[in-house]
C-alpha cells in the first residue's frame, strides 16, 4: 500500500506530492538531503540494503516516521508539526 501526500511548502507556497510506501515490488525512497524521491527495488535479502547515493551529496533511504520533508523548490526542511497544518492524505490503490 502506498501513500500520497500533497503537501503546501510554508516557506515558499510550492505544493508538492511526498511519496511513501511500496509500490509492487518496489518503494519509494527519499533523499535525506533534498527530499528527491524515487522507486526502487525492496531489498528482502538483507536486514541492512544498501541504497544509492544522491546528486546533492545525500543517500536515499527508506523514509522512517520521524523524517523532516523537503520542499523541492526552495530546499527548505518542513518539521512534521508544520506539515500537519497543510498536508492531505491520499491512499493508493496498488
Amino acid at each position: 500500500m502506498s501513500y500520497t501526500y500533497k503537501i503546501i511548502c510554508p516557506y515558499c507556497g510550492t505544493t508538492f506530492e511526498w511519496h511513501e510506501g511500496k509500490v509492487g515490488d518496489k518503494v519509494y525512497i527519499h533523499c535525506n538531503i533534498c527530499g528527491k524521491e524515487m522507486l526502487y527495488p525492496e531489498d528482502t535479502e538483507s536486514y541492512v540494503p544498501s541504497y544509492p547515493s544522491c546528486e546533492c551529496g545525500g543517500w536515499f533511504e527508506q523514509t522512517p516516521d520521524w523524517t523532516l520533508f523537503v520542499c523541492p523548490k526552495c530546499q527548505q526542511e518542513i518539521e512534521p508539526h508544520e506539515v500537519r497544518k497543510t498536508i492531505e492524505v491520499v491512499k493508493n490503490k496498488d
